[in-house]
């Protein structure tokens, strides 16, 4: 099978229960191809999924890893993580998960300047889905969190593409040089964390702590519009930040809240369920302002 396989428009692929239809090509990484189809018979016939296809045949590691998020996002019951519906093989071979699509992803949204309290309830949704990842009973790392694998749909928030996942009680360096090859041209660079960067040089097992870091980047981003992290020339370098300032009446307490996700140290940055704690007061007291002002929150 030839590991840049490109499925055409309106191919068929079929699990125990539905047939999908191809209808675009949504993505590619460096396991698996994204795919817009239709469900086009079964329990959902007439809906749109992304459908992911796993491509790399010459790496039956990888494949093992992709039944494994597969699994992990099945058994998952959050709002904000990326909801499975079903899951089959095409061609005998190629294992493929149907997820639900949300039509934008954060880095669309972002170019439309959403207003604050839109802001601010995505990035309460987000914390959620950090807090339930670290659950004792869940303990996954995404190690991949920036807004392209960030899906808007009205006013939700649901963190998807968990190719990159670990669980935490994993502590084994198997899977290195998949995320080395998942760095490739279309692996946005400015999102590395000070974990990942040790991970590469040999040092530990990231823990929850580089996904507060990538979500603090992806914060920054959101409520300035830029991206903080300075541009590298190779992956192993130095994590250099620029100053950034969040202008507006809440900008000094969300640089307040949003800084110490940045430390260099993991251990000091905060956990998500401290950071969901205070970033929910604070979105109900701008949402109670809102009311005031518009008689709505978002």
């Amino acid at each position: 099978m030839n590991e840049s396989l490109d499925l055409q428009f309106g191919t068929s692929l079929d699990s125990l229960s539905t047939k999908y239809r191809t209808l675009q090509k949504l993505g590619e990484g460096g396991t698996a191809n994204t795919y817009l189809v239709l469900a086009s018979s079964g329990e959902f016939r007439g809906q749109l999924f992304a459908l992911k296809l796993f491509r790399r045949l010459s790496k039956p590691e990888w494949r093992d890893n992709f039944l494994q998020e597969v699994a992990f996002l099945k058994s998952c019951s959050h709002p904000s993580v990326m909801r499975v519906y079903d899951e089959g093989i095409f061609l005998d071979k190629l294992p493929f998960v149907v997820a639900e699509y949300p039509p934008s992803t954060l880095a669309t949204a972002l170019r439309m300047n959403p207003g604050m309290m839109a802001k601010m309830a995505y990035s309460i949704q987000l914390l959620s889905a950090l807090e339930y990842l670290s659950r004792p009973q869940i303990q996954v790392i995404h190690r991949d969190i920036k807004p392209p694998n960030i899906f808007i749909k009205g006013g939700s928030c649901v963190l998807g593409d968990f190719g990159l996942m670990k669980r935490l009680k994993d502590s084994s360096k198997g899977d290195l040089n998949r995320i080395k090859a998942s760095f490739g041209p279309r692996m946005p660079r400015r999102y590395r964390t000070p974990d990942l960067v040790n991970y590469f040089k040999g040092g530990p097992v990231p823990t929850e702590k580089s996904d507060i870091f990538q979500l603090g980047i992806v914060f920054v981003e959101m409520f300035t519009g830029k991206n903080p992290q300075k541009p590298m020339q190779n992956f192993r370098d130095p994590i250099q930040m620029n100053n950034f300032k969040i202008e507006g009446g809440m900008g000094p307490l969300l640089m307040e809240l949003i800084t110490p996700m940045l430390h260099l140290n993991p251990s000091r940055r905060p956990a998500a369920s401290a950071l969901l704690s205070t970033w929910q007061e604070l979105f109900l007291e701008a949402a109670k302002r809102s009311h005031a002002l518009e008689g709505r929150v978002v």
